[in-house]
């Protein structure tokens, strides 16, 4: 017999939490018969958006872009939709179970994405994904050209792994800002491209640590989200756009064989799991396309998003392959509403977690996956104790 998913917080909601659950709540629009568009919600899904079928040939250059939606106001008479609330949103994966058994399991693939997610900020592998150094090699040197390579201690660029504390499948680029870790699984058969976020860097530990260790990052990674938030074009992005493209070409070499049918999919956490998200965006493909998990992501822009869909990407479609797990009142995942009015937007499905009334905005981010796996210890106690 189905059970009912409890809820990942306990007790009533606070008031002031209802504003970050305001994504994808709109009810999808009634179609006709003859429409195109079609949905995968379910009942209880939290409203996600209606999903275009693929679109043929040149339209998909057209296609606009989709990200966040804030709930219409414009509908005259109409009675607003009420917010659906961080434990109502547990992970997409046990929405769709319909069994106690694959609840758990898609909580537990849950928090090895979690751990993963987090792994370019401590670089101790967690589980079955493993560092692949002659991968991570072989990436940096279709990506990085000589003069973007750090040349000697204290220059700008790609830093040598000998600069790079744990390098572990770990590059650092102090120009860039940008720092990305290779992993593979050989159970699941997936390469997992992690980036990681501000406060990343050469220097690898606890979050006190890792800013102190850090400061040489500060300046291009802040860049970074500004110029991302308003929809200038960033270095970081694009060379996470190119380190995808380089694993897919890489897979099809004799060296490398091996990983031919492996999946690939990208992960980051904050600044990280915008470049994710983007990464996957443009190397999106029906036959292969990239699933992307982001942790309390950074917003893209639309603009970026019209830049993929007149690459012919079909942007709507892409998105589907996009989760986001956030903490409520999380100020970083949700300036893709308050930042509307420059372009900003968030992408993909959002899901809210519950942090107690005692964490404070930083803490919900900073320490965002130890709050969402607490939650998912919750539902899994309450999964357990229903199923008998």
């Amino acid at each position: 017999m189905p059970v009912q998913l409890p809820p990942s917080g306990q007790g009533a909601p606070r008031l002031g939490d209802a504003w970050s659950s305001a994504v994808d709540t709109r009810p999808a629009p009634p179609t006709s018969p003859s429409s195109s568009t079609s949905t995968s919600a379910v009942p209880d899904s939290g409203g996600l958006r209606a999903r275009r079928a693929p679109l043929p040939g040149d339209a998909k250059a057209s296609a606009p872009p989709r990200g966040a939606m804030l709930p219409s106001t414009s509908d005259a008479g109409a009675s607003p939709p009420k917010p659906l609330r961080g434990h109502d949103l547990p992970t997409f994966p046990s929405r769709t179970a319909s069994l106690p058994e694959q609840q758990l399991k898609a909580n537990e693939g849950l928090r090895e994405k979690i751990d993963l997610g987090m792994f370019p900020y401590q670089r101790i592998a967690q589980g079955n994904y493993q560092p692949n150094d002659a991968f991570a090699t072989a990436v940096a040197d279709k990506v990085w050209t000589s003069s973007e390579r750090a040349s000697r201690p204290g220059s700008k660029g790609l830093l040598p792994s000998s600069q790079v504390e744990r390098p572990a499948g770990t590059l650092v680029d102090t120009s860039s800002g940008l720092v990305g870790s290779l992993l593979v699984n050989d159970k699941t058969q997936d390469i997992g491209i992690v980036f990681g976020g501000t406060t990343a860097g050469r220097v690898a530990g606890s979050p006190a640590r890792l800013a102190l260790g850090n400061l040489e990052m500060a300046l291009p990674q802040w860049t970074a989200n500004a110029k991302t938030a308003l929809g200038r074009p960033t270095k970081s992005h694009d060379q996470a756009r190119r380190i995808v493209s380089a694993v897919k070409e890489l897979q099809q070499t004799p060296q490398f064989s091996h990983l031919a049918n492996y999946s690939v999919s990208t992960l980051g956490h904050s600044k990280g799991g915008g470049e994710a998200a983007s990464s996957g965006l443009a190397n999106y493909s029906l036959k292969s396309p990239v699933e992307v998990t982001g942790l309390s992501s950074a917003p893209l822009n639309d603009r970026q998003l019209r830049e993929f869909a007149k690459l012919g990407i079909d942007v709507a479609n892409a998105e589907q392959h996009v989760n986001v797990y956030s903490v409520k009142l999380d100020v970083v995942p949700n300036l893709g509403n308050l930042l509307r009015g420059v372009g900003a937007t968030a992408v993909g499905t959002e899901h809210f977690f519950s942090a107690g009334p005692l964490a404070d905005p930083l803490t919900r981010h900073v320490k965002s996956d130890q709050i969402i796996k607490a939650a998912l210890d919750r539902q899994d106690d309450a999964i357990r104790h229903a199923a008998g």
